[in-house]
């Protein structure tokens, strides 16, 4: 990350979502799990950590999907789409 930082590229802080929701919600169930270690709460922590990231690039997929799909329409009928979806799947 410090690499692409250096050449300016901005996006490699989207994957610092997912380090840092994994990290917070396998600290906090580890303290969950330590203080009450005889019930399963614990795993509520780990799956909201895993949902919450899932659900936000869910949410910038759909949005990418709903601004260059029209866009990639409005170059005629030779115009390659299907490349285009393929690069944001």
């Amino acid at each position: 990350m410090i690499v692409m930082t250096g050449l300016r590229i901005r996006s490699a802080y989207l994957l610092t979502v997912l380090v840092i929701f994994y990290c917070a919600s396998s600290g906090l169930s580890t303290i969950f799990r330590l203080v009450n270690h005889r019930h399963l709460g614990w795993i509520y922590f780990h799956i909201l950590g895993v949902v919450l990231p899932f659900i936000f690039f869910a949410y910038l997929s759909t949005i990418a999907f709903t601004t260059f799909i029209p866009m990639a329409g409005r170059d005629g009928p030779n115009s390659k789409l299907d490349f285009t979806l393929v690069a944001f799947s």
